[in-house]
């Protein structure tokens, strides 16, 4: 079931970036993509809930991409 999820985000992400470049407007977006860390199941001693300050609630990726975004680069501190 989350394989299927995530292909669904995926094509959605190809189509969007497919309609983009075919107008010649991709090399001038920025795309921006996070995510949660997934289900949180009992963890720490909590029900089915994600709104928690811990490390594994807090702490998702971010990945940029646009004019002016290096390629590569990695930023270690909070953003």
């Amino acid at each position: 079931r989350r394989l299927g999820t995530l292909r669904s985000v995926d094509r959605l992400v190809e189509s969007v970036f497919s309609a983009l470049d075919a107008t010649g407007r991709a090399d001038a977006t920025y795309f921006f993509y996070t995510s949660d860390h997934g289900f949180h199941l009992g963890q720490n001693g909590m029900a089915y809930d994600k709104r928690q300050l811990f490390e594994t609630d807090v702490r998702v990726p971010l990945f940029v991409s646009g004019p002016g975004v290096p390629a590569g680069a990695t930023l270690h501190q909070p953003v």
